[in-house]
């Protein structure tokens, strides 16, 4: 995720790094956005915005990124939970459903695709 990578190498060299990269681009949002990240990082080198904003801005990405991982491991938490009740369910209907329904989706999809591959 572009905010690990931020939280990682910090906000100048990620500015540095895609203003250039989207300089390449030949399109007009590109050129805008990396003439905007061009700003900032020749602001930042001029020291028009001080290393205590910098920091400030790194912790925001960090703390925003241990907030979206919070998420993310309550989400996965709870799909876990879930596949482990039906997995262990009394019913049989409600243990296959899932791996049923996989198998049909999967066998839906290659129907699906045949005439395309032909």
């Amino acid at each position: 995720m572009i905010s690990a990578l931020l939280a990682q190498i910090g906000l100048p060299l990620l500015a540095r790094a895609v203003g250039g990269a989207l300089s390449n681009i030949d399109h007009p949002v590109a050129a805008a956005a990396a003439k905007a990240l061009n700003a900032v990082d020749a602001d930042i080198a001029g020291g028009n915005i001080s290393p205590a904003q910098v920091d400030a801005a790194n912790r925001h990405v960090e703390r925003m990124e241990e907030l979206a991982l919070a998420r993310d491991v309550g989400v996965l938490t709870q799909i876990n939970r879930t596949i482990r009740t039906e997995a262990t369910a009394e019913d049989a209907y409600v243990r296959r459903m899932r791996p049923t329904l996989v198998i049909s989706w999967r066998s839906a999809g290659r129907r699906r695709c045949w005439p395309s591959l032909l």
